[in-house]
């Protein structure tokens, strides 16, 4: 008995040495990132794991030889791809070919639109764009300190389409047989001093229509006008006073300055009809209301002088009249 238990115990020692030299004799295993990452010289059934993980467009299940099966990509290349090689950025001159191709609408029209409602155009200027001068305020404090930056000339003012602001419009002749509605009381035009400019600089009136001129500014100034047959000239010392004018004859047009600031200059266009405009900061006019018939009609502008133009205004067969366009002197 003695002897079969010593047999056993010898049994069991040598099965604990065995597996203890076994276990003691395999290689470590790496649990490295590095592991995980494809060096292109994997096993057999390494590539047959990378192809479950990324099936190729035939299929997870379709068998290629191995000519033509691609090599499989680990899981961090996408990753180190997309760091190690990011998007190239457009060229400027890609950007302007892009930019070209987008939907941006043409500038206005040159032509003059007529039809049943209104007469509707732009003015344009011809040439290169006039450079633009700052007003010199120096002489006043106050105009200085009223305004946060230089303010523009406004004798000539061409946006960058080339239209052109301030150009004051008016049919001229055809009117004979219209008789204009009268003037409503609630018809006032506003003519304010402000930041030492007058504003607007442009703008027109009808015959014993009232123009209202304000004082928005601490500082003086005075409203001389310069018309052949209406002259005023009026001080404004404080701010927030009012003046009421009129004009009773028909005038194209009636410059106004103020004697205190030199570069104060405004100009009236006095009717004695409404179909007039003024073309806006866009070069856009537009004269409403004028029944069928033909027409002439001229376009003021202080330097540029002026431009005449017949228009047919037609309800039955809208027309388009000829470009108005402005040539410097």
């Amino acid at each position: 008995m003695r002897g079969l238990s010593l047999a056993l115990l010898i049994f069991a020692v040598g099965l604990m040495i065995g597996y203890f030299w076994k276990t003691s004799s395999a290689p470590p295993e790496d649990n490295s990132p590095e592991a995980s990452v494809d060096t292109g010289t994997s096993s057999e059934a390494t590539d047959k794991n990378a192809r479950k993980n990324f099936p190729l467009p035939g299929g997870s299940g379709s068998k290629k030889s191995s000519e033509e099966e691609p090599k499989a990509p680990s899981k961090l290349q996408p990753a180190l791809a997309d760091r190690n090689n990011p998007p190239e950025m457009p060229t400027k001159r890609e950007e302007k070919v892009a930019l070209s191709r987008l939907d941006i609408p043409p500038p206005p029209t040159t032509s003059i639109i007529v039809d049943d409602k209104a007469i509707i155009g732009f003015a344009r200027f011809s040439g290169n764009r006039p450079a633009v001068k700052p007003l010199t305020m120096r002489a006043d404090p106050v105009c200085l300190k009223a305004n946060s930056g230089p303010v523009m000339d406004e004798s000539i003012v061409v946006n960058e389409d080339s239209t052109l602001a301030n150009v004051f419009v008016y049919v001229k002749e055809g009117l004979d047989r219209i008789k204009p509605p009268p003037i409503s009381s609630d018809e006032i035009v506003v003519l304010d001093q402000k930041g030492c400019r007058y504003i607007p600089h442009v703008l027109g009136i009808r015959v014993g229509q009232v123009l209202k001129i304000l004082n928005s500014d601490t500082t003086a100034h005075n409203v001389h006008s310069l018309s052949k047959f209406i002259g005023f000239n009026n001080a404004m010392p404080t701010a927030g006073m009012k003046i009421a004018k009129k004009f009773g004859k028909s005038e194209i047009m009636v410059p106004l300055k103020c004697d205190i600031h030199g570069w104060m200059s405004a100009y009236i266009g006095v009717l004695d009809h409404p179909y007039f405009s003024v073309t806006d900061s866009q070069g856009v006019f537009r004269i409403s209301g004028l029944p069928e018939g033909h027409y002439k009609l001229e376009a003021w502008h202080e330097t540029l002088g002026t431009k005449t133009f017949d228009v047919d205004v037609d309800v039955h067969a809208p027309t388009k009249a000829s470009v108005l366009t402005f040539v410097p002197k």
